[in-house]
């Protein structure tokens, strides 16, 4: 018989319950819920001793039952659900899930993955149905051969945060429904957690400090230094409480961040919310959050803490529903905010030896498994328990630290590792002022450091001057010399990852990144060989070679490949431009990108970046600063800053006019046509397009043509003229059929609309609502969320006009919502308003509970079938 506090590896299987829909329920009637709970509470208490199960667990409103076998499980969850149909019918119902698998036990407590996969079928499963793992399955079939005919093989599914796909079978209960919708992860909150590629080791007692802390406080800091674990702990925090925020669960990498000033951008891109032109982009962010029941963590503040404390101020007053993890190295010294010092792993006193008592201990746990990840013949033996032991409490219990220590098991055994920690220069060049646990971590680099090959010392710090992810080319390109050549820059390379140095980068395995800590002292190393000012350079050349490579891909067949590698490169894009060791090179650099910044919706920034450099490299090539100018006017004009817009493209105009550049002087005054356009002058703009229009079809620039015929149109339908329309169609299908030539997808994408809405306007609706679909299906094959959002408004708008069919216009309001949930909405202002009414109009005329059953419908939609739904109620009725 095994002591509580020894942990012991078992096999068990789970019985996971939630309650559907808890909290409707609660908000119907709190105490019908409390009544219905406490009969619920009872009887899974009763059944759970009955059939001989540890209740070890209650999280939400369900619980967490181990059972030594999987038969067993499945008898009370058969059990259970019949209970509950029988005493509550459809009007309270829950999930179960069976998973089998190894955990540990300690502490009345279990952990493993098997618990972790139940909590993520569970997340997918529906009222009054039990679903197994297949292991779970297996094993009752060879108990119970006879069962097989009751269990439905529901297919393999990737479950949020496994990295293997599972293959889940339902239990058929006679007696309770049998069919369900099929499993959907469109379900589930969104959010942009990265996967994470080494597992959660301890932090059980500071995972459940956290949860608590969060549901009594809008603002939490986890505080601590460089590789405590601050990051690890908040996605682990983010990723099991993702149901508990239906607006999504969103991380915010400020690590790469260098300017406080881009502060705003950088969740926005978190969020995915596009800047709206016009619009301040912080007003943009409160309106997108306000509505929503959301976690934000913003991770790395310390160098950034005052626009992290400006912005957290701000969506606190704001936006009630969002919650906010921070973690930093200090406060964000704000009212209200909660300040959580994270300790270090718990450690082993001297006195413990016992290894079933050692691996009790967190510090320990990761050490053995970072250990067995290099060398999976590494075990804790009783030979070496007493070093590894330690080696942790040398280290504080720090993780970063105790996994720079591991990744050298392959080449020193614990014993030699522990020697060399111990050594008395180990902490000799640390600052004696700093805080030990600082002192610590350094000397864990600094000894680290010591036991690389001098190539690999040598990349280590010069990799430091990439930010975010970068390739091995790239690394190639910028950091081999004679000192270094690209053989044995490679062979480094190999040698950093082997050492848990450079790691690969959790979006590809193309890509490498370094914790931001062990960045930090790369950068250090790079300024103490004097070297950091001529890699900063080579840094810059080398993205600015990449940019003017990317720029004339930037419109055309390959745009989207070339926006994607742009937009993988942002941070050292980012970290180029922020503080340049050359000012032409800079400035190419932002000119090139500028088509990038537009596309993917980066005004603020491009228009930072573009400001600081002109102000502070005056003195550049005439014809770099009339393309600079350009593009901050063309920027300035997205923002709705059409003063500011205006200065930049005159000057612009005038300096390539004094170089006799005819071409680009004529560009400007399109660009001046544009603008006209948004002030409201339109005899001014299409006086500024027709010009223009004429010298280009004259050069042969197709591209330029096509932009400018979608341009005039826009000008003729926003001028309101109706006898002008046709003109403006015929505007628009020129474009179309060039852009169809030139293989522009973007291009092709705003003239269908541009053509569906002219049509719209003409009550030409048949053929409206075919441009409307082609436009809905090359957004849908093209992955971009917010056509799919304005194609189906948009179609809802023709079905409205024509026709008054509630039951079916109601589903795709649904859709539309669910879509917007994704990302930020695409629909301008007008749009949003009658969005609206026609929400309130249709609830007034249907009910609130049978337009709100329509609408949770719809939500649940796939494309194929919001597509077969719009199809079938169009065709005859317009």
């Amino acid at each position: 018989m095994l002591r509580e506090h020894e942990p012991a590896v078992v096999t068990v299987t789970f019985l996971c319950t939630d309650i559907v829909g808890s909290t409707r329920l609660w908000q119907e009637s709190g105490a019908l819920m409390r009544e219905r709970l406490s009969w619920h509470d009872a009887r899974v208490q009763e059944l759970a001793q009955r059939f001989g199960g540890d209740a070890f667990k209650a999280r939400g409103d369900g619980f967490f039952i181990a059972f030594p076998t999987a038969l067993v499980a499945r008898d009370m969850a058969v059990t259970l659900q019949k209970a509950l149909v029988q005493e509550f019918g459809d009007t309270f119902q829950i999930r179960t899930v069976l998973s089998t698998g190894e955990a540990q036990h300690r502490e009345g407590d279990y952990f493993g993955l098997a618990l972790s996969r139940a909590a993520r079928v569970l997340e997918l499963s529906h009222g009054t149905q039990l679903v197994l793992t297949e292991t779970s399955a297996r094993l009752i079939e060879e108990v119970e051969p006879a069962a097989t005919a009751q269990l439905k093989d529901l297919g393999t599914h990737q479950l949020r945060s496994i990295e293997h796909p599972e293959r889940l079978f339902q239990l058929i209960i006679p007696g309770l429904p049998t069919q369900f919708p099929p499993f959907s992860n469109a379900s589930l909150p969104p959010h942009n957690l990265p996967r994470t590629l080494t597992s959660f080791i301890g932090r059980e007692k500071e995972y459940a400090s956290v949860e608590g802390l969060l549901s009594k406080t809008r603002l939490l800091s986890i505080l601590g230094p460089g590789g405590s674990g601050k990051t690890r702990l908040s996605l682990q925090v983010g990723d099991e409480l993702l149901m508990r925020y239906p607006g999504g669960v969103w991380f915010v990498d400020l690590a790469p961040v260098a300017d406080g000033a881009l502060f705003a951008r950088a969740v926005a891109a978190a969020l995915r919310v596009r800047e709206d032109a016009g619009a301040d982009l912080m007003e943009t962010l409160l309106s997108h959050l306000a509505p929503r029941n959301t976690l934000l963590i913003l991770d790395n503040c310390e160098h950034l803490v005052g626009a992290a404390a400006h912005f957290a101020q701000q969506v606190l007053v704001h936006c009630s529903e969002v919650t906010i993890l921070a973690t930093s190295r200090e406060a964000l010294g704000l009212t209200g905010e909660v300040a959580w010092p994270l300790p270090g792993l718990a450690l082993p006193p001297e006195s413990v030896t016992k290894l079933s008592l050692l691996m009790r201990y967190e510090a320990i746990q990761l050490f053995v498994e970072r250990a067995t990840a290099v060398s999976p013949g590494f075990r804790l033996t009783s030979t070496n328990g007493a070093s590894v032991a330690r080696i942790c409490r040398r280290l504080d219990g720090i993780p970063l630290a105790l996994e720079l220590a591991a990744a050298w098991i392959s080449a020193l055994s614990p014993e030699q590792i522990d020697q060399h920690l111990l050594d008395k220069d180990f902490l000799e060049s640390v600052d004696p002022t700093a805080p030990q646990r600082q002192r610590t971590l350094q000397g864990t680099m600094d000894w680290s450091h010591g036991l690389l090959t001098v190539p690999e010392q040598t990349l280590w710090r010069r990799i430091s001057v990439f930010a975010g992810s970068f390739t091995q080319a790239a690394a190639g390109a910028v950091c081999t010399d004679d000192l270094l050549p690209a053989p044995t820059a490679l062979r480094a390379l190999r040698g950093l990852v082997r050492k848990s140095i450079l790691l690969h980068d959790s979006t590809s395995t193309n890509r490498y990144r370094l914790l931001e800590t062990v960045r930090e002292y790369g950068l250090e190393k790079l300024n103490e060989a004097n070297e950091l000012p001529a890699f900063r350079l080579r840094h810059l050349e080398h993205y600015t070679a990449l940019a003017e490579e990317a720029e004339p891909h930037l419109r055309g067949p390959e745009q989207k490949t070339w926006l994607d590698r742009l937009e993988a490169e942002h941070p050292n894009l980012r970290v180029a431009l922020t503080r340049p060791e050359n000012g032409d090179l800079a400035l190419r650099l932002a000119t090139a990108i500028f088509w990038f910044w537009r596309v993917r919706q980066h005004f603020t920034e491009g228009i930072h970046f573009l400001n600081s450099l002109l102000t502070a490299h005056q003195s550049v090539n005439p014809a770099l600063q009339a393309r600079a100018m350009r593009a901050l006017g063309i920027l300035s004009m997205e923002t709705g800053a059409l003063s500011e817009a205006e200065q930049a493209l005159v000057v612009s105009q005038r300096i390539f006019e004094s170089l006799g550049d005819l071409a680009d002087a004529t560009t400007i005054a399109a660009n001046l046509g544009i603008l006209a356009i948004n002030r409201g002058n339109f005899s001014k703009a299409k006086m500024h397009l027709n010009k223009a229009i004429q010298f280009y079809r004259d050069t042969g620039d197709k591209p330029r043509v096509a932009m400018l015929l979608t341009n005039l149109g826009c000008a003729i339908m926003d001028e309101g003229i109706p006898e002008y329309y046709h003109e403006a169609e015929k505007n628009f299908r020129e474009s179309y059929a060039i852009d169809m030539e030139i293989s522009d997808i973007t291009g092709r994408l705003s003239n269908i609309f541009n053509i569906s809405y002219t049509l719209y306007k003409m009550d030409r609706f048949n053929e409206s609502k075919e441009r409307m679909l082609e436009f809905l299906k090359l957004s849908e094959a093209n992955n971009i969320l917010s056509g799919q959002v304005k194609g189906i408004f948009h179609l809802v708008k023709i079905r409205h006009s024509i026709s008054s069919d509630d039951q079916e216009i109601v589903p795709l309001l649904g859709k539309i919502n669910q879509l917007i949930a994704q990302g930020n909405s695409p629909l301008d202002e007008s749009e949003i308003k009658e969005y609206n009414d026609l929400t309130h109009t249709l609830c007034g005329r249907l009910g609130a509970s049978e337009y709100q059953q329509l609408f949770d419908q719809g939500a649940q939609l796939s494309f194929n079938e919001t597509l077969k739904l719009i199809e079938s109620g169009t065709n005859n009725e317009i």
